[in-house]
């Protein structure tokens, strides 16, 4: 709990630079569209790739954690809060790169068509919301699927 505020504003800033680092791989005058989409979506397929494979990792590392009752803050216990607070950013960054990506996808398919893009984004961030309500189901008691069920099936997701 104590390290809640530190676990936001790290999210967040790494969202950040996430965003200003496929931004500016997106965005250089010098290469093609495509060279760009590619070489974009071949950074996203390995660096989300490596997160994922740190994600499992931390979630082998944190079922022995919780078993032994050690609590997670930065305080009493800084190298298990630290190696998860890490894993936080590399999410926040991963998401940031994902969602700026895809939002530069729909501008390019597009074509400068503002009408086009705004039902292109529409459809996006419907979709988007009905995963977001899918996995909140999912978490429900009712159907009480658990936290690691639902780490899998978001990496299977990703792939």
């Amino acid at each position: 709990a104590r390290s809640r505020g530190l676990n936001s504003a790290l999210y967040w800033v790494s969202q950040m630079a996430g965003a200003m680092a496929i931004g500016r791989m997106l965005d250089q005058p010098k290469l093609g569209v495509r060279t760009r989409a590619l070489r974009a979506l071949w950074w996203i397929i390995i660096g989300g790739t490596c997160v994922y494979i740190y994600g499992a990792f931390m979630e082998e590392s944190l079922l022995t954690i919780t078993r032994q009752g050690t609590p997670l803050d930065s305080v009493s216990n800084a190298a298990g809060s630290w190696s998860i607070i890490l894993l936080l950013v590399a999410y926040g960054f991963l998401e940031s790169v994902l969602q700026a990506y895809c939002y530069w996808l729909l501008g390019i398919l597009a074509m400068g068509d503002t009408s086009v893009s705004a039902k292109y984004t529409g459809f996006y961030k419907s979709a988007q919301s009905l995963g977001a309500a899918l996995g909140w189901a999912l978490d429900t008691p009712a159907i009480g699927v658990s936290c690691r069920s639902q780490f899998w099936l978001c990496w299977l997701v990703f792939v």
